[in-house]
């Protein structure tokens, strides 16, 4: 009897250990496939149906987290989910907004959507880094796709 409970103890404890190991390597080492996501922002946005601008307007307003920058240059290609880490931008209906550089700064100041040569695009004043090219939304995900004018594509996800 002492046996079998001393077993049952110890498999319990070994399996909670094994559980509580393995979903803390999972938070802290797993990468989301964020470069997956980016790629198929267009069509996810297309698919949802031509998105005007106000349902565009609609999908930003909240918060939003960076997630990840790709950009394609003489250098080779560059990808980061750590870059701009901490970067969250607020958008608020009356077309304000505030932006958190990492906690390092803030910058506020007012939002539009303006037609674009392929979609629409972010209008900002005063211009913010992460926040220019072409916007595609794809619940949660908003990106920001500046690659087909050399510049990178920043990938956003709304809490």
């Amino acid at each position: 009897m002492k046996t079998t409970l001393f077993r049952s103890a110890l498999l319990g404890t070994t399996a909670l250990l094994f559980l509580a190991g393995t979903l803390t390597s999972c938070r802290s080492g797993h990468k989301m496939p964020y470069e997956e996501i980016l790629q198929e922002m267009y069509n996810c946005h297309t698919n949802n149906g031509p998105l005007d601008s106000a349902a565009i307007a609609s999908h930003l307003v909240g918060t939003h987290e960076w997630r990840y920058v790709a950009s394609w240059g003489w250098g080779g290609p560059f990808e980061s989910q750590d870059a701009f880490a901490g970067y969250e931008i607020e958008f608020r209906d009356n077309g304000s907004y505030t932006m958190n550089f990492g906690d390092t700064s803030t910058a506020t100041g007012q939002w539009s959507i303006s037609p674009s040569w392929a979609t629409y695009r972010l209008e900002m004043d005063p211009p913010c880094p992460t926040l220019h090219g072409e916007v595609y939304c794809c619940p949660p995900f908003t990106s920001f796709i500046s690659s087909p004018v050399d510049g990178a594509d920043y990938l956003y996800e709304k809490r």
